[in-house]
């Protein structure tokens, strides 16, 4: 479950008329390390996302820190399977 049963509602009624096509979940390697005491409801996102017609909303889990192995585990957690991974080099030369 996410925040709270107000928010399934919310979050069906838009995938319900089309207005939910992708959820994005922004620093996902908080699944990982945090996820389970930090923020607890991330871990349920995959089971709170609607339904519609059998399908539910496109999802893009983002990372910059996530080993190989990490981002197959994220996948798993938030119920992305089959998932592409996408891999590029990390430029930081800003810092």
């Amino acid at each position: 479950m996410t925040a709270s049963s107000r928010f399934n509602a919310c979050l069906r009624m838009l995938h319900e008329n089309g207005h939910l096509g992708l959820v994005v979940v922004d620093a996902a390697h908080c699944v990982l390390t945090w996820g389970r005491s930090w923020r607890p409801a991330i871990l349920g996102i995959a089971h709170a996302l609607p339904r519609v017609n059998g399908a539910r909303p496109q999802m893009l889990a983002l990372t910059g820190t996530a080993s190989k192995e990490g981002a197959a585990e994220i996948g798993r957690l938030l119920g992305m399977q089959g998932a592409e991974h996408v891999r590029a080099p990390l430029d930081r030369s800003n810092c």
